[in-house]
């Protein structure tokens, strides 16, 4: 049986990807943000609430840490979001949820 090749991609398309990835991070975090400021909860508040540090989430918030479905979960439960609007917002780049990473550079 023959292995199929893995198709090259030109760096102007994973340029665009990189980007795309980059501002659906940046959506969702400010997303996120907005609304725990509307509510009147710290970043430390909404940090212990779901067990990570101020910085993780403080990464998450400016799009710089992908948030995985379970976390995306405990903020909106604890901020009560709306969860099937922060999943849209999340869908919009896969890659961007089930990480818990940061984006790539």
């Amino acid at each position: 049986m023959t292995s199929v090749p893995t198709p090259r991609i030109s760096r102007e398309v994973a340029r665009e990807i990189r980007r795309l990835h980059e501002d659906a991070l940046t959506a969702l975090g400010a997303y996120i943000r907005t609304e725990r400021i509307r509510r009147k909860v710290s970043c430390g508040e909404l940090a212990r609430a779901i067990g990570v540090s101020v910085p993780y989430m403080s990464d998450a918030e400016r799009g710089r840490r992908g948030l995985t479905p379970a976390r995306l979960g405990q903020i909106a439960t604890y901020l009560g979001l709306d969860l099937d609007k922060c999943e849209i917002i999340g869908d919009i780049c896969p890659a961007c949820r089930g990480t818990g990473k940061r984006s790539p550079k």
